[in-house]
């Protein structure tokens, strides 16, 4: 069994805001994404969360990791997933 190469490999950290004019509460992820050699699914963004925890708002899992076939994929992918809790993801933090 031949083992896959990482090509790309990016490390970041995420923003997520709960989807309520009334509440303040976000959500931080430390991520990193890797794009491999793989044929099938060669993207994927493993995520730990950062930060503290909702007051309100319901919480996602903690780690969390999504394949895809192309970046656009795991983008609608990874903002299904916000939704699905009820956040908008709002991109990346800069340093």
């Amino acid at each position: 069994m031949s083992t896959n190469s990482v090509l790309y490999e990016e490390k970041n950290e995420l923003l997520a805001i709960y989807q309520h004019p009334q509440s303040e509460d976000r959500l931080d992820y430390l991520y990193t994404i890797t794009i491999t050699n793989s044929v099938k699914n060669p993207i994927e963004i493993k995520m730990v969360f950062n930060g503290d925890l909702p007051s309100y708002a319901p919480m996602p899992l903690k780690e969390y990791s999504i394949k895809a076939m192309t970046l656009i994929e795991l983008h609608l992918k990874l903002i299904k997933w916000f939704k699905k809790y009820g956040y908008i993801l709002r991109g990346v933090i800069e340093p």
